[in-house]
């Protein structure tokens, strides 16, 4: 972590702590807002803390990189960035592309009919938080991104803080105006094309050649923003936690997916957990199992990866009755 932040180029070393600069900079901002005076008391915070950064490993992706996240509760903007975020969302989602949630996304998978030449593809932006051009942004909370990391002050010279509330907000707004400018412009259009934040599944009816050009169109318009593609693997590919599987009339199956580093490990029925958690474990994969996965994939695995979990917890009175609540399989 001290290594990226001192050679990435993407931060700056701070000989001192700004929190006192930055807190009277939200204040001034703040103060001179007039449309938000009877605010004041909600928006400032009264002590605020120093944000600080901390990594969560992909132990997915190859050397386990890691995901840099800054922590910024009770830090000088949080307030100020919860409201901006509140106020920002309902002008999130007005695209056709835009994804809120994966139930949403499969109901229109059911729809959609296959081409023997369609391609099944993702495209992911590489570190979108970390590379949205700040100028595009408002000033006062996205340029304030400072923390401190063993005892060193640092700031970020690019994007946004993944860990500020107005972060995805900001993010998903950025995407929209990018997607709209770069498929306005584009030669040819994919079939399909839907988001969820940097993430974008993508039908293509164009073939090989003409994919390759158009995901050269993508990474030419900015230098910011850069995409990696994903390809569907023997008519199969994951996007989000969903595995979409190419049928021989054209249709679409869709199953849970699940990373090769997941290791089936949940709690035991003797641990000394609440019995709701231990039974919202069993819920929680029941009913994701059921919102995601089509009637063959229930019948073919998801009922014995559920069985297997219960396998896992000792055959008790307790295990039998938490069973007995979970959906049933026909």
């Amino acid at each position: 972590m001290l290594d990226h932040l001192h050679n990435s180029g993407s931060y700056k070393k701070l000989p001192k702590n700004p929190l006192k600069k930055i807190s009277r900079n939200v204040v001034l901002a703040i103060k001179s807002c007039k449309s938000v005076c009877d605010l004041h008391h909600k928006l400032i915070e009264s002590n605020p803390l120093t944000p600080r950064i901390y990594g969560l490993p992909k132990i997915h992706k190859e050397g386990a990189p890691l995901r840099r996240i800054v922590n910024t509760i009770g830090g000088p903007t949080y307030l100020l960035s919860k409201f901006l975020a509140f106020k920002l969302k309902p002008l999130v989602g007005r695209m056709e592309s835009f994804i809120k949630e994966s139930a949403s996304f499969i109901n229109e998978l059911k729809g959609i009919k296959l081409d023997p030449e369609d391609i099944l593809l993702s495209f992911d932006v590489v570190s979108l938080y970390t590379c949205i051009p700040i100028n595009e942004a408002m000033e006062v909370c996205l340029t304030s991104t400072f923390f401190s990391f063993e005892g060193e002050f640092f700031e970020k010279t690019c994007g946004v803080a993944m860990g500020s509330p107005l972060s995805p907000v900001v993010a998903n707004i950025f995407m929209e105006d990018f997607e709209s400018r770069a498929l306005s412009s584009a030669h040819l259009l994919p079939k399909l094309w839907r988001r969820f934040v940097d993430d974008t599944n993508v039908i293509w009816s164009h073939g090989q050649e003409e994919l390759d050009l158009f995901f050269d169109h993508l990474n030419r318009q900015s230098s910011a923003i850069k995409f990696t593609k994903e390809q569907e693997v023997n008519g199969c590919l994951p996007f989000l936690d969903i595995l979409i599987s190419k049928n021989f009339d054209g249709s679409l199956s869709r199953k849970v997916f699940q990373k090769k580093t997941h290791m089936e490990q949940y709690l035991h029925a003797n641990s000394h957990h609440f019995p709701a958690q231990k039974l919202g474990v069993l819920n929680t994969l029941a009913t994701r199992a059921l919102r995601i996965s089509d009637e063959k994939a229930l019948r073919k695995r998801n009922p014995t990866s559920l069985m297997f979990l219960l396998r896992m917890v000792m055959a008790s009175t307790w295990v039998r009755k938490l069973s007995s609540k979970l959906p049933k399989f026909h």
